[in-house]
């Protein structure tokens, strides 16, 4: 038999892999709060493939020379995150790629190629937007919260084949080198600007291999289909992109009043995917990532280098070496997203991380977040799929399976409660009691006579097996009381909350709160909760009777209850169901 030693141990270890796994789980709906939603990734994309066919259609000016309209940046990497307010709009950056050679075409020419064609339509000629440095940008509703990039582009075979012979970099990506136009530099350097943005998301993609093919392999077994081209991208985000999100999110709100000094999304990118080791958590890749990125980082001859992973020619880091409080303001940065994450991570009680959250991340995001939290929970335990591990701490399976209940006001006055089934006897208060000591390790459980909620605890109380043995002959079982004091942590990111129980057989389980406190007003009274301070856990008779072990009911609905109350205190809103 373990001693309370190693019970205390494994349920230390318990909550500290809950913790993580908790943490973790907060960190990926907080990602996937950060994605643009389905409809708007399905919207971007059918009006991209629409553009390509517009330029490809017969007549086109551009449909001699193959015109192929591909995703770049952020959308293609799957790494874009949505505006923090309605009134922003994110961007989706396309390449228009024609085949052309330099030697046929100048930049300007081209240019202005792609733009007269999309003048020519009365569709693209009323959003076209004023020409930019690089691209043509397609400015469409506001209810569409985006606008298109598109950057004129011809492939680059002189890169490549420098690539292949001076830099050894992989011919997979090599052979997807571009040129594109800068009309900036144009009239003065007649070098056309290189760029490779398919080559960089093949390597990104391989930076992430491992897990993006487990990621497939498992959306394909879900959604039954038949190869890995028949998942749209957007269902499938590994760790790293994840990550690489909520970094890009803290960034936005770190720097929103030094936009100058905020750091580009590909240096942020390029040094996460050389630095991620292929974690299977979010929480695991963003610490590991927080470490290792400035590893990555060269610094030679008074120079700061982030190298172009498929041309390391470019340097994505230029201007730091330009305005060096740029580098400053990045590693500031790291420092500080590296201690952020880790404050919330030691925050217990989900309120905690929630109030901390919000100046970190942004409120509507966090309150999203908890919200989904909430719903989740209601989910698993209406569906029956909610268990309680030892120490009243929930998940998705366990030992003890949360038997179905509602939340709701019950009956102060302490009336016989009938049984589900009145052919079963009653549990005894020693069955009880054992039964709690079992799953609620580190437990006080007491049986008294006269039966008194108000009992001190400093008073000496035998075993409980051995006062009932004493008393059962005196006054019977019926005029005992159960007392049992015991600590409840719903999570692994919630604080331990001191719980009394109190209970007479043929009598309501009684539940209370004994530390901390609870905290609510008269403006905004608790939910699910008594004018006698004791919780609400069930709707009726019918959901609990004295034929059911407290353990398997009570215990676990009150660390439902707990959870609920922090998401509570979170939102605003109650979202455990409930009449």
């Amino acid at each position: 038999m373990k001693s309370i030693q190693q019970h205390k141990t494994n349920t230390t270890m318990t909550y500290d892999q809950s913790r993580t796994r908790d943490f973790s789980d907060f960190l990926e709906l907080l990602a996937k709060a950060l994605d643009i939603s389905e409809t708007q990734y399905n919207d971007a994309v059918e009006r991209y493939e629409k553009l390509g066919a517009f330029l490809n259609e017969e007549g086109s000016s551009l449909a001699k020379f193959d015109p192929i309209i591909s995703p770049q940046g952020s959308f293609a990497l799957g790494t874009m995150i949505k505006p923090e307010t309605d009134k922003e709009q994110y961007d989706v950056d396309l390449t228009c790629l024609l085949n052309l050679r330099k030697n046929h075409v100048t930049q300007r020419q081209l240019k202005n190629m792609v733009g007269d064609r999309l003048r020519e339509s009365p569709v693209y000629s009323r959003i076209l937007g004023e020409e930019k440095r690089r691209c043509w940008p397609l400015e469409y509703a506001e209810g569409t919260q985006f606008h298109m990039d598109v950057v004129p582009a011809i492939p680059d075979e002189e890169t490549k084949t420098i690539l292949l012979r001076e830099h050894l970099v992989s011919e997979d990506f090599a052979k997807t080198a571009i040129c594109i136009t800068d009309k900036e530099t144009w009239s003065q350097d007649l070098e056309w600007p290189r760029n490779n943005p398919k080559g960089y998301i093949s390597w990104f993609k391989t930076r992430m291999i491992v897990r993006l093919n487990e990621m497939h392999f498992r959306v394909m077994a879900l959604e039954n289909k038949g190869k890995v081209e028949d998942i749209p991208e957007y269902k499938v985000k590994t760790p790293l992109q994840r990550a690489i999100q909520i970094l890009k999110r803290h960034r936005d709100r770190r720097f929103k009043g030094d936009p100058d000094l905020k750091p580009i999304s590909i240096i942020i990118t390029t040094l996460a995917a050389h630095a991620y080791d292929n974690e299977d958590t979010v929480y695991g890749a963003l610490m590991n990532l927080l470490d290792k990125m400035p590893t990555f980082i060269k610094y030679k001859n008074a120079e700061y280098r982030v190298e172009n992973p498929v041309d390391p020619r470019e340097n994505f880091a230029d201007k730091w070496n330009k305005n060096p409080l740029k580098a400053k303001a990045f590693y500031g940065w790291l420092d500080m997203a590296k201690s952020d994450l880790k404050y919330l991570f030691s925050l217990e009680g989900r309120d905690k991380v929630a109030l901390q959250g919000r100046d970190i991340f942004g409120e509507s995001i966090i309150r999203r977040v908890m919200t989904q939290l909430g719903e989740e929970m209601r989910v698993l335990r209406e569906g029956a799929g909610l268990g309680m591990e030892k120490g009243g701490l929930l998940i998705s399976s366990g030992p003890t399976i949360v038997r179905p209940h509602q939340f709701s006001r019950a009956k102060l006055e302490r009336t016989n409660v009938p049984t589900v089934r009145p052919v079963l006897s009653p549990i005894s208060l020693v069955e009880q009691a054992s039964a709690l000591e079992c799953v609620m390790p580190g437990a006080e459980i007491k049986l008294l006579s006269p039966h008194s909620f108000f009992y001190d605890p400093n008073l000496y109380q035998p075993d409980h097996k051995t006062v009932a043995n004493l008393l059962f002959k005196k006054v019977g079982e019926s005029s005992l009381s159960l007392v049992c004091d015991l600590n409840i942590r719903p999570s692994g990111m919630s604080r331990e909350y001191w719980v009394r129980i109190f209970y007479m057989i043929g009598q309501r389980p009684l539940v209370f709160v004994k530390y901390p406190g609870l905290t609510y007003s008269i403006l905004e009274p608790l939910p699910h909760f008594n004018p006698d301070n004791t919780l609400c856990l069930y709707h009726s008779s019918k959901e609990w009777g004295s034929q059911m072990y407290l353990v398997e009911t009570i215990v676990p609905w009150a660390s439902e209850w707990l959870w609920h109350y922090e998401i509570w205190k979170a939102t605003g809103q109650w979202l455990g169901g409930g009449t």
